[in-house]
Order: structure tokens, then sequence, then C-alpha cells
């Protein structure tokens, strides 16, 4: 059990603003501070090189979309086109947009209808 010694001052204020800034916890021995210090630092080191290891292992599962340079993995998945991947974002906007090509083609049809009927009609 740990005893703590009170001074004559010991009122409840001063019991909390002692507690607050740390004065009743135990002191921890600066060779074991330093110990998990050198520790923590090994752990670091020893993440960092996990990660490093995996992402060597993934990387060969990594593709860029050729059209907005974003990295396809599994939260964005990716297929090929010929030679080259393509975002599943960028899949979906080419695909709205042939969608929309015969649209496209008939205002170009028309446009070009009236122009030459108006180079007709002004004796072009």
């Amino acid at each position: 059990m740990v005893s703590y010694h009170l001074s004559n001052s010991a009122t409840p204020l001063n019991i909390v603003i002692r507690y607050c800034h740390g004065e009743f916890l135990p002191k921890e021995n600066p060779a074991e501070k330093e110990n998990n210090k050198k520790k923590n630092v090994l752990d670091a080191i020893s993440e960092g090189r996990k990660m490093e290891a995996y992402t060597e292992h993934r990387t060969k599962d990594m593709r860029v979309c050729w059209l907005c340079e974003t990295v396809c993995y599994k939260k964005k998945t990716g297929k090929t086109i010929g030679k080259k991947w393509i975002c599943i974002d960028c899949l979906r906007q080419l695909k709205e947009t042939m969608e929309t090509f015969k649209q496209w083609e008939e205002e170009i049809a028309l446009e070009s209808e009236m122009k030459k009927q108006l180079d007709d009609g002004l004796g072009c």
C-alpha cells in the first residue's frame, strides 16, 4: 500500500490542486523511464519495417489510372483497357459520356444542317 504525506495545509482544495499536478502519482524510476523510451522507439522501428514489407508485397497489386492518375487498389478498383488501367470513377464518367454520345451527334448534325440552310438562304 502506498502512503502519501499530507502537510498542515491539507485543505480539500489544496489536495485537489496537488493531485491535478501529479503530486500523488507514483514516481517513475529514471532507468525504467529510459527503458520504456527505448522500447517505444524499437516498437516504432519494428512497425515501420512491417509496413514497408507489406507495401513492397502489395505494390504489385496497385495500378495507376491513366486518366486521373489515382492509385487503384482495394478501396478504389480499376479495370484494364488494353494495356492501361482506368479507375471506376473515370469508367463511370466515360460510360455516361458514351450514353449521351448519340444525343451529341444529333445536335451536331442539326447545327450543321441549320448552318447549311442559312448559307443556302443567304446565297453564300
